[in-house]
């Protein structure tokens, strides 16, 4: 009996099939490319399975997904890929190409009784922590409700164990198996092996060192027994690590959605349960939200639906609504316009691009002549730009094209800031533009550098009406002059998220900054006024301030929301769990509206009491 079990773990140990894990090596360029395929004819067999845990592209562009799409399907039979932050935080069709390529941006196959499943954690225009949409989510509970596998093996880009910010719900899900093994990247060169609150994480190295020109790679073997990892530098085993089956794993009941309320009143709550990537849009007491699945919805203020429509498309960009009417763009390039009483459709019009920018409307004042100024008199028409950074003005009632701008040569994602007649836009290639909003001709650009980590394309800009205002990735406050586009100052001591505000008086900008900081300066010269230490932990969530009746009120990266008042006191307000928030927009003199990526709105009024709290001078 012995011998025969000795066989056939032999049989087993022979038939082990080779998975291999890569990330983080970039196939934008021929000669990586090059080195890449010597790696994998050196290694990979067309059995064998391979999986691209993200970070493949260096920006996420339609041609790096292209190219890495024709090159990457013939390495061998089994290949899977997932996004990572390098396709998503700047995606030129907000992860569609991705999709379309690659099926979804997830995967699972069973192999070796086990199943190997693969999610992503990266949010689109993000660099955040990682999180799971409620779509991701519901796809999990999918696979698990439906697999016979013992053993669950998941894999991440971000640390299941540290860096997820929702992860809980997934350990819900995931509770319905006894033995699951987390895998994730890691900046470390070595294998980790992480044991947390019962449960078990491998993050493996970073594949490939272009610039040292070092394969590296792990490879791992599912046996009856174990699972083993090997990492390789230049076919070397430099690392190994087994673990037994099977995997630790408590099972967790926990993460309620309710909100944790500590000086609000909650005047309306609701739940659409799904990824809301636009923010929504407040008018006459009406709240108009637009869905990533490409339903607008329109809401009264006791949260009634009045009316919804299907786009048939996906929308991440946020709506304009002005002159009765409620105009959206899609990934997939169309721009409608929807009666904002009833909801129905009034006009569409097709673009080859997707529409990423938010949408504004002015008053045109130009000397073109519309071909169909008799049958609307209206001088109303609206902005927006496409994935390529070509910026488009239209007659709203009609559709008619005004002009086209093609300045920017990047994404521009944030909303189009008009000032008098002229426009101002952040985009991808590094450049604050300025253009007049009656030509759609240059009239200024301003870049500090072409670099990412210097691009305001985050940051939606602020205006005092003669300076513009933004931050960029390097931590930087700028002020242009918004006649010249010249410098009046660039500060980067600050370390400012992109987030700003100014108040009403226009003597004061705040914003977000590493460390727990929000900031208030001079925006005459840049200078320090006052600091707070807020204690909300590292915020990167970007969102747009305002102050209001001497409050300042914004949401931070935890789900947390704080406000601060004329005296620089702070005060955490709720909390509304773990997904991103938008920006907090006032409904009307003394309410409030929050809302976050899985859909779930509230409004909300503050209940100010005489308060011992926190400042700093």
């Amino acid at each position: 009996m012995k011998k025969i079990l000795f066989t056939l773990l032999f049989i087993a140990t022979i038939n082990a099939q080779n998975i291999f894990l890569l990330n983080n090596f970039n196939l934008s360029n021929k000669k990586n490319q090059k080195r890449f395929s010597n790696f994998v004819e050196k290694n990979i067999n067309q059995d064998d399975y391979l999986i691209i845990n993200g970070n493949f592209t260096n920006q996420g562009l339609n041609t790096e997904l292209t190219n890495s799409k024709q090159f990457l399907e013939p390495l061998c039979n089994n290949i899977f890929v997932i996004p990572g932050i390098n396709e998503y935080k700047w995606s030129e069709s907000a992860g569609l190409k991705f999709r379309e390529y690659w099926n979804d941006d997830k995967f699972s196959f069973t192999l070796n009784n086990y199943k190997v499943i693969g999610i992503t954690s990266a949010k689109l225009y993000s660099n955040n922590k990682g999180y799971l949409s409620k779509e991701t989510l519901d796809w999990l509970q999918n696979e698990i409700d439906n697999t016979t596998e013992a053993n669950i093996i998941l894999i991440s880009n971000f640390s299941m164990l540290n860096n997820i910010s929702n992860i809980n719900k997934a350990l819900n899900i995931l509770s319905l198996k006894n033995s699951v093994l987390f895998i994730s990247n890691s900046g470390s060169g070595r294998i980790l092996f992480n044991k947390k609150n019962g449960l078990e994480e491998v993050q493996i190295p970073f594949s490939f060192n272009f610039k040292e020109k070092k394969y590296n790679f792990t490879k791992l073997k599912l046996f009856p027994t174990n699972i083993s990892f090997n990492v390789f530098v230049n076919n070397r085993i430099a690392d190994s690590l087994k673990i037994p089956i099977p995997f630790k794993f408590t099972k967790k009941n926990t993460d309620s959605s309710d909100i944790d309320n500590y000086s609000v009143e909650i005047l309306l709550e609701r739940n659409f349960n799904e990824t809301i990537i636009a923010e929504p849009v407040i008018y006459h007491n009406k709240i108009i939200t637009a869905s990533y699945s490409g339903i607008v919805t329109c809401l009264d203020s006791t949260g009634t639906i009045i009316w919804d429509y299907d786009c048939y498309g996906n929308i991440v960009a946020r709506p304009e609504v002005t002159n009765g009417q409620v105009i959206v763009g899609t990934i997939q390039g169309d721009l409608i316009s929807l009666n904002l009483e009833t909801g129905d459709q009034l006009q569409s019009i097709g673009f080859d691009e997707s529409i990423l920018s938010q949408i504004s409307s002015f008053n045109y004042e130009g000397d073109k002549t519309l071909m169909t100024a008799n049958i609307s008199a209206s001088p109303r028409s609206i902005i927006f730009a496409t994935s390529s950074g070509k910026i488009y003005c239209y007659h709203l009632d009609t559709f008619e094209e005004i002009w086209q701008n093609h300045s920017s040569n990047g994404i521009i994602l944030g909303k189009p800031i008009l000032i008098g007649n002229k426009i101002i836009l952040n985009s991808l290639d590094g450049f604050t533009n300025c253009i007049d909003a009656n030509t759609g001709l240059l009239i200024w650009e301003w870049s500090a550098s072409k670099e990412l980590n210097s691009t305001p394309v985050n940051c939606i800009p602020v205006t005092d009406g003669k300076a513009v205002y933004f931050t960029t990735p390097d931590g930087a406050v700028t002020a242009l002059d918004l006649q010249l586009g010249a410098k009046i100052w660039r500060k980067g001591k600050y370390k400012a998220y992109a987030s700003i505000g100014i108040s009403k008086d226009f003597k004061k900008l705040f914003f977000k900054s590493k460390a727990n900081r929000f900031h208030f300066i001079n925006p005459k010269n840049g200078k320090w006024i006052r600091e707070i230490i807020t204690r909300q932990g590292e915020d990167k969530l970007k969102c747009e301030l305002f102050e209001n009746n001497g409050l300042v009120i914004f949401p931070t990266e935890s789900g947390d929301v704080f406000r601060i008042n004329k005296k620089y006191f702070y005060k955490k307000l709720f909390n509304m769990g773990k997904s991103d928030l938008h920006s907090i927009q006032r409904f009307n003199k003394e309410i409030y509206l929050a809302s976050n990526r899985d859909g779930y709105l509230i409004l909300f009024k503050l209940i100010e009491k005489k308060h011992k709290g926190k400042k700093r001078k």
